[in-house]
């Protein structure tokens, strides 16, 4: 498993940018899946499925802004959410983003009077993609 982290990022949601990170991080991780033959008593053998990728993302946020209250209510309401496109970033040219669903978001402070600072869980739907220039 790979755990990657970073304190820059910026999260899009109907194509417009939502919150300021404060941290991230993402586990890419793969599966075993055991191979062995039926009969082989010397020792298992093993294979890896295809990549999966969760996170958390540590955001300020303002309710008050359309997009982002879209992406909070994908865990508040009973709809079906839009994957949100992520880009996590290590620097303005080296960056992981991909498509992403919030599964968890818990409001741990406020930041003034209308900015709240929430935790994003997310999994990452389809691939990551990297790109470092």
């Amino acid at each position: 498993m790979a755990t990657l982290r970073g304190s820059d990022g910026t999260l899009q949601y109907d194509s417009n940018a939502v919150g300021e990170f404060q941290d991230w991080e993402l586990d890419i991780s793969r599966e075993e899946i055991e191979t062995t033959a039926s009969g082989v008593t010397s020792g298992k053998t093993f294979t890896l499925d295809i990549p999966g990728t969760t996170g958390r993302i540590r955001a300020n946020c303002d309710y008050g802004d359309t997009a982002q209250a879209a992406l909070l209510d994908q865990v508040v309401d009973g709809a079906v959410p839009t994957p949100a496109t992520a880009q996590f970033r290590c620097s303005a040219t080296k960056y992981f983003s991909g498509s992403i669903l919030v599964t968890n978001a818990r409001i741990v402070s406020q930041r003034g009077p209308n900015n709240i600072t929430v935790e994003f869980s997310v999994r990452v739907t389809g691939a990551v993609t990297v790109t470092w220039s």
